[in-house]
């Protein structure tokens, strides 16, 4: 029976003869450097970059830096200088503005090199993060953007043009979902019956229309509600008619939400248009 042999792990010269113990070991050289991208849908947010490494003397230092997200859910790209040694951790969190989940992105990479050629060596992390939920790594789990709640939004649009439906495209970078929209419109005297319906579209073609129950003659004025968890039509008496829209229905950026009005005439006019939305940011 052979004798049992023993092999000693060597030290990398680069952490000053230690042994690095950590759960995720990132062993990094003079060429190794973070990568942040962001989306945020807020403005006056910036993201505080904290960590500790070991660096090539074997010392651990901490490095604390900033990132200022841009504002209209377009990427913003930071590379920042890491140096040889070893990763040991770090957090992203927002340290001014106040994002709620859903509104703030961040992904953290390792990447070879900084300000040419750039090669990406390995994902850190990925989440939403706010002032108190902060990416951390090692620990926290990569994530896609249109992972969990997304943001909910309030929009409020007021009036519209007359002798128009009221329309809004989903902004660059963001994907809905459609909750709610209420709407009221009036309509001039003369004409034929109005028949108001909630749609769905893009390129200026609809693919879901669905049509309130009720309709508005002329000289009169309509309220309506289009609402996730409705069955089926409600009509709320001298409030508003109730009709129900698919639960889980997303709306990607570049497509529409808007009325359509069959019979509308020249003289009616959408007005106090509220939509509710879930939005996600579409990291691309």
């Amino acid at each position: 029976m052979a004798a049992e042999q023993v092999f000693i792990g060597v030290p990398p010269p680069s952490f000053g003869g230690k042994v690095v113990a950590i759960p995720n070991q990132f062993p990094t050289d003079a060429d190794t450097n973070l990568q942040i991208i962001s989306s945020c849908s807020i403005a006056g947010v910036t993201l505080g970059v904290n960590g500790r490494r070991i660096d090539d003397q074997g010392r651990v230092v901490s490095f604390v830096e900033t990132h200022t997200p841009n504002s209209d859910r377009s990427n913003k790209v930071q590379n920042i200088l890491l140096g040889g040694g070893a990763l040991l951790h770090l957090t992203v969190f927002a340290i001014t503005g106040n994002p709620t989940i859903g509104q703030c992105f961040v992904i953290v990479r390792l990447i070879q090199g900084l300000a040419g050629p750039r090669v990406l060596l390995a994902t850190l992390g990925a989440s939403y993060v706010t002032n108190i939920q902060a990416l951390g790594y090692p620990g926290s789990p990569i994530k896609q953007s249109i992972d969990g709640p997304g943001a909910i939004r309030f929009l409020d649009f007021g009036g519209q043009a007359s002798g128009v439906d009221w329309f809004v495209q989903v902004p660059t970078g963001a994907r809905w979902q459609v909750l709610s929209l209420f709407a009221q419109i009036t309509c001039g005297a003369g004409g034929g019956n109005r028949a108001p319906a909630f749609a769905i579209g893009a390129s200026g073609s609809e693919f879901v229309i669905i049509p309130a129950t009720v309709i508005v003659t002329g000289g009169n004025v309509g309220s309506f509600i289009w609402s996730v968890g409705i069955g089926y039509a409600v009509a709320a008496l001298n409030v508003a008619t109730a009709t129900g829209i698919p639960n889980d229905l997303p709306v990607p950026a570049g497509q529409f939400v808007a009325t359509k009005t069959l019979n509308l005439a020249g003289n009616d006019q959408w007005f106090t248009v509220r939509l509710i939305v879930r939005e996600w940011l579409e990291v691309s």
